[in-house]
């Protein structure tokens, strides 16, 4: 009963005429986890909340299926490879990712998919000794750049970031096949029929992104 009672304190009037329970610090971030989901376009659940209904707004704070996004600036240099690594500055992507997680690689302008991967390991350390274990494995190198031109290009990205005490973190991202795809699409169920589907997710349309 006390949670209750607390919770209807919370209770706000906008000026608008709609009521909320959020305080203004979390209205104004507007943050949705569905707007940094890489298969949002293809989501029953973000199409049924994008609905016209202007005296509702929905927001979703936890979702089993939602798929990570790493970003890449064009041109799209070594994507296309069955296994390479993105170099990204602090260990967030270590708890983040786990093997095997499906991933969306996007463009960092426009956030368009560019293809599909699945993680495959993510290992995080001394940005020294990462450049020197892991650069030759990166996308860029594998890509024809050679080992400088890859440190270089880090380094100039992240700029007063990199200290000597900086934390690089290693993605390695594998080709996901139309196989995984489909089985993946067999643990969700079946293909929704509409925005009211039980189904969260189908991942059929992927097959020529993939």
């Amino acid at each position: 009963m006390d949670d209750f009672k607390k919770k209807n304190k919370r209770v706000k009037r906008l000026e608008s005429g709609v009521y909320t329970i959020e305080p203004e610090s979390v209205r104004a971030r507007n943050d949705h986890l569905c707007q940094i989901c890489g298969i949002k376009s293809n989501c029953p659940v973000l199409m049924s909340l994008n609905l016209p209904q202007k005296h509702t707004e929905v927001m979703v704070r936890n979702c089993a299926r939602f798929v990570p996004t790493i970003s890449f600036k064009s041109p799209y240099i070594g994507l296309g490879f069955d296994l390479f690594n993105t170099l990204r500055v602090g260990t967030a992507w270590v708890d983040r990712l786990e093997a095997g997680k499906i991933i969306a690689l996007t463009d960092a302008n426009n956030g368009s998919v560019i293809r599909y991967g699945k993680a495959h390991k993510v290992v995080s350390g001394n940005i020294d000794k990462m450049l020197k274990i892991h650069a030759k494995f990166n996308h860029l190198a594998m890509g024809g750049k050679n080992i400088a031109e890859v440190e270089k290009f880090i380094r100039k990205a992240y700029g007063n970031f990199l200290t000597k005490e900086a934390m690089l973190t290693a993605i390695y991202i594998e080709k996901v096949t139309h196989d995984e795809l489909d089985l993946l699409d067999k643990k969700l169920g079946d293909p929704p029929v509409s925005i009211h589907s039980e189904n969260i997710v189908n991942l059929e349309w992927h097959r020529n992104k993939s």
